[in-house]
């Protein structure tokens, strides 16, 4: 019975230390590697253009959220990103990445159409699929970068919690708390 539990003790012990490594992994700021989000190239849905790493050059902190056009949770929060895109600060830019838009592009385009979505909403070329959408593990994933492309703070997984009712309430809080890693 000891060796029993010696045995799945163990075993805990090494799943744990596997998903603690494969965790650490997907934080980690890739500053070093030219950030999350430069030298990248990518179609605007609904434009004649595109969006690199110089929009984000032009204010301190982007925020990026990711999404698919299957994604029910993506869909119902698009009202709340518009409420938030409208309250930024002139300094914080907002920016959707749409990871199934090349394929999907007329669905996408309705979605944002459909709740009246101003923001700019992008597909990910090749360099952002490699060094940003790899590490959103699950969909909508929030992310914050600053002027230069790299990550501030934890990536935000799912939906925010709504503050007096309001989600983009619940985002403009996390924006303050990446703002705040700036100073």
């Amino acid at each position: 019975m000891r060796k029993s539990i010696l045995k799945k003790a163990a075993v805990l012990l090494l799943v744990m230390s596997v998903l603690m490594i494969a965790f650490a992994g997907c934080s980690q700021d890739t500053a070093g590697s030219g950030g999350a989000m430069s030298r990248f190239k990518a179609e605007v849905i609904g434009k004649d253009d595109v969006f690199t790493e110089k929009n984000i050059a032009e204010y301190d902190l982007t925020v990026v959220n990711i999404w698919a056009t299957w994604c029910g949770y993506c869909i119902v929060e698009m009202p709340d990103l518009q409420n938030l895109y409208e309250k930024l600060p002139e300094n914080v830019n907002f920016v959707s990445v749409c990871i199934d838009g090349d394929t999907q592009y007329d669905t996408a385009k309705a979605i944002l159409e459909a709740n009246k979505c101003t923001f700019t909403a992008i597909i990910p070329d090749e360099a952002l699929n490699e060094s940003l959408i790899s590490l959103a593990q699950v969909l909508p994933t929030t992310f914050f970068v600053d002027s230069n492309g790299n990550l501030v703070g934890e990536a935000h997984m799912g939906l925010p919690a709504a503050i007096n009712g309001d989600m983009s309430e619940g985002y403009m809080k996390l924006v303050e708390e990446r703002l705040a890693m700036l100073k």
